[in-house]
């Protein structure tokens, strides 16, 4: 008994399902990898997966040898985890999406394809896969939406300046930059001067409504860079904008949740 393989449609089915795990893992952490990233990390593991069909070695380092470079390759090129929690996290992940498809691709082949008896072809393979993905994505978008608050740690650089300090992810504030309706998050006083110094920066206005107060006008900048943590995932930005609020805020910064989407 033997199997007659075909390289290419091997290669382009795990490319695909590759494709939809990191764009579901993606999403679910911070959206941190770029679209080259994930297309790239994408064929990687489609790689690693021929591996084993290729290496001289035994059936169980083949398989494991195919895994990690395969695997791990795949998560390294995509999200670049900065440390080991990170990529615990990522790879958690992965592993979850993975066996949520699995169990549809399964589900999908007793009901439709007559289980083994008749295996599923490589388009029903990427079809099944493409609704999974779709169906689960519009999960985390409303589980996104419902959920947006929350805790996160925030590092502000500007040249040789850096500035670490608690942030939140505050759905509640709708602040955006008149002229390029940019998002506006906020920050103390004090943050902004040990960021940015006793210098006069150039600052645009901000218009504001607040419970207690109806309307009014902060002072926002530009700073340099901003990175947000979040459970040991790092995103950054370049060139953000923040308005100077008032002393006392909840948190010394207040991430506008359009930065995290």
């Amino acid at each position: 008994m033997y199997y007659e393989l075909y390289v290419d449609s091997i290669f382009l089915v795990n490319f695909v399902m590759n494709l939809y795990l990191l764009l579901l893992v993606n999403q679910s952490t911070l959206r941190t990898a770029t679209r080259r990233r994930i297309v790239l990390g994408a064929a990687v593991g489609a790689l690693g997966y021929l591996l084993p069909f290729v290496l001289p070695a035994p059936p169980l380092v083949r398989y494991l040898t195919g895994v990690i470079l395969g695997g791990g390759g795949m998560l390294f090129i995509t999200f670049r985890p900065k440390s080991a929690g990170s990529l615990c996290r990522f790879l958690r992940s992965l592993l979850w999406y993975t066996f949520v498809l699995g169990g549809l691709l399964s589900v999908s082949g007793a009901l439709f394809f007559g289980g083994l008896e008749i295996p599923m072809g490589c388009m029903a393979v990427m079809g099944v896969g493409a609704l999974g993905t779709m169906l689960i994505s519009f999960c985390l978008e409303k589980r996104r939406g419902q959920s947006m608050n929350g805790a996160c740690l925030v590092c502000l650089k500007n040249g040789s300046r850096v500035v670490r300090a608690e942030g939140l992810i505050d759905s509640g504030n709708s602040l955006r930059e008149p002229i390029s309706n940019a998002p506006v998050s906020i920050m103390e006083p004090a943050v902004f001067s040990e960021l940015m110094g006793e210098e006069e920066w150039p600052f645009r206005a901000i218009p504001y409504r607040s419970i207690g107060k109806k309307r009014g006008i902060l002072r926002g900048y530009r700073i340099p860079e901003l990175e947000i943590s979040v459970d040991g995932i790092t995103k950054q930005f370049h060139e953000v904008y923040v308005a100077v609020g008032e002393q006392g805020e909840v948190v010394p910064v207040i991430i506008h949740p359009e930065l995290m989407k």
